[in-house]
């Protein structure tokens, strides 16, 4: 969630991408999807693939990064939701959001192993 925050912030503070049409008009960026639509596919990325191999994790990426991609791209072509700039198309948010997904998923798979310990709730 704070991660992509920051990658969303980065991008629309460097002009590649801006959001005319926002829910929030105070903000630079669409809380509605850094804080609410994109932790929920990441939680669900990561639980399909908790068990997964590398091609699994790598294969899995698909069906949540090509439907959010081409939802963008009409987004961007259609609507004032949002507007890509300075060269921003659809493959740089494909690409993105790929490796936004594979890092978030490393760094709980990093904190999966070290937490080996059982929680108690007593």
């Amino acid at each position: 969630m704070i991660g992509n925050y920051f990658a969303d912030n980065y991008v629309v503070s460097k002009g590649f991408i801006e959001y005319p049409e926002k829910p929030f008009q105070k903000s630079s960026i669409h809380l509605p999807f850094d804080y609410i639509f994109y932790p929920l596919m990441l939680l669900y990325y990561n639980q399909w693939t908790l068990n997964s191999r590398p091609i699994g994790i790598i294969l899995k990426l698909f069906p949540f990064v090509v439907p959010l991609t081409i939802i963008e791209t009409v987004a961007a072509k259609k609507s004032n939701l949002i507007e890509w700039k300075k060269g921003w198309t659809w493959y740089h948010s494909f690409i993105s959001t790929i490796l936004k997904l594979l890092l978030c998923r490393s760094i709980i798979s990093v904190i999966r192993t070290i937490n080996t310990r059982k929680i108690s709730i007593n």
